[in-house]
């Protein structure tokens, strides 16, 4: 018997044995691959300085089944809103609404407040945004019918907003256009206006402005904007700082453009949603008669106007990419626990076994190039919320849906990811079905690659994600 049970065990062992052998010659010859793939890339002439980072992680045992330079520091661009919507569904809760109160600065009497009506944001930043059917104004006007209110004797007043938010870190280019909108306590319209250009029909004429919507005429705008090629598209940068009347709009348009719409960042944005609200008031039958009031009178909380539900707000920041809400979500999580965005998320990373004291948070949206992430350690994260399916329904099909809806078409709707892009930067990061039908979380970010460059990183990343998805373990 002993004899017998020897023979098996050795033919157990031989066999186990081979399939080890089968399972790591294959991930050789997936690793052997894209290692190739990113060596020719590396290797064409002016792309050798151009960095390529990759981690590929198993959601079944959690551990990296292929790394190409995964634990180096590189900014993630906008595959950092993947970090932060995490981190607020978890940390908050998907079923989560900012509440912004609603309050009379003095007594209620006879229909009319004696005084101001007083709006109050907690950081809600998708207030009066278009993407949601949540309409503020309606809101209000309801409160105020429910409190039986005609007329408001005073003015119309938004409280506490007067901290510019913004990180030191950004450029000072991107503040004064809408990608560039800070997230204050009190937001409205995602912060943003619209300025509508007529192209000249010469290149090089001056482009004029046809309208701007909202506006405030105390704003004072220099218009250096001129006339580029046809199909040129937007090349237009509006400078400004928060608060600053004083608007720079330089760059071009293309040659014969008729209202062709640039947004940029709103810098007084109390300024426009109150007269955006008394104008709505007067419309629907409540008198705004801005008298004059002391700001001190006795307050009596009217009703509140909610926000749609964290999940919503984080779906429609990693499909759309809207930094403004990634901003705002980060600025209230930190804001009532720790100095800054950054001190919050590594420690709150670190209760959940994820190590980021390496890495650097300026804001929530990756819109800084100061921020640091590796793919390493975003794969983990992404691998930590792979059963968070409320976290997953906030990712777009690549090749579907979203920002990625023209990437990766040609893999079958099996991953799902967000993209991002800075100056230098092409990032992407999610989750995958492979061909064989397992599971995966990945990250790659190029970095450092110049304009001229741009097609040959697409037709790497495309050619790239194929590969990818072909995993065999």
């Amino acid at each position: 018997m002993k004899y017998k049970d020897t023979i098996l065990a050795g033919i157990f062992v031989n066999i186990l044995m081979k399939l080890i052998c089968f399972i790591l010659l294959q991930l050789n010859v997936f690793s052997s691959g894209i290692n190739k793939h990113i060596q020719s890339f590396r290797s064409a002439k002016g792309q050798e300085g151009i960095q390529v980072s990759v981690s590929i992680r198993s959601l079944n045992s959690g551990e990296q089944v292929y790394a190409h330079a995964s634990e180096i520091n590189l900014p993630p661009a906008s595959t950092l809103k993947l970090v932060t919507t995490a981190t607020a569904l978890e940390y908050l809760g998907p079923t989560y609404k900012f509440e912004t109160m609603i309050y009379s600065n003095g007594r209620v009497s006879s229909g009319k407040i004696l005084g101001d009506l007083l709006i109050e944001g907690i950081g809600d930043p998708s207030l009066g945004s278009n993407r949601f059917k949540n309409n503020p104004f309606e809101q209000v006007l309801q409160s105020l019918k429910d409190n039986e209110i005609q007329t408001i004797e005073g003015q119309i007043r938004v409280l506490n907003n007067d901290t510019a938010r913004f990180p030191l870190g950004w450029l000072v280019g991107d503040i004064g256009n809408y990608y560039g909108a800070f997230a204050s306590p009190f937001n409205f319209h995602e912060n943003l206006y619209t300025v509508y250009f007529n192209g000249g029909t010469k290149i090089g004429e001056p482009a004029g402005i046809a309208s701007i919507k909202p506006f405030d005429p105390a704003w004072k705008i220099k218009n250096h904007v001129t006339t580029g090629p046809a199909g040129s598209g937007d090349q237009v940068n509006i400078l400004n700082l928060p608060f600053s009347n004083e608007i720079l709009m330089i760059g071009s348009v293309p040659l014969n453009a008729k209202n062709f719409a640039i947004k940029g960042a709103i810098p007084n944005v109390n300024k426009i949603f109150t007269d955006s609200l008394s104008s709505y008031l007067r419309q629907n039958g409540i008198s705004v008669n801005n008298k004059i009031y002391p700001e001190n009178l006795q307050n009596e909380e009217l009703g509140s106007i909610l926000s749609p539900d964290v999940f919503e707000i984080s779906k429609e920041t990693n499909f759309r990419s809207v930094n403004i809400f990634a901003d705002g979500l980060a600025n209230f999580m930190w804001d009532a626990e720790a100095p800054d965005y950054d001190t919050f998320l590594k420690d709150f990373w670190k209760e959940k076994g994820v190590d980021l004291s390496t890495h650097r948070f300026i804001d929530g949206s990756g819109l800084s190039p100061m921020n640091t992430l590796s793919t390493q350690n975003l794969s983990l994260i992404l691998f930590k919320m792979k059963d968070q399916n409320r976290f997953l329904q906030t990712i777009p099909i690549a090749g579907k849906e979203g920002t990625v809806s023209s990437v990766a078409v040609n893999t079958g709707g099996k991953i799902s990811m967000k993209s991002g892009s800075i100056s230098g930067c092409r990032n992407y990061a999610g989750y995958f079905t492979s061909n064989l039908g397992k599971k995966y979380a990945f990250s790659i970010f190029v970095n450092g690659f110049h304009s001229d460059h741009s097609k040959a990183v697409r037709t790497f990343l495309e050619e790239f994600f194929v590969k990818m998805i072909a995993i065999k373990e």
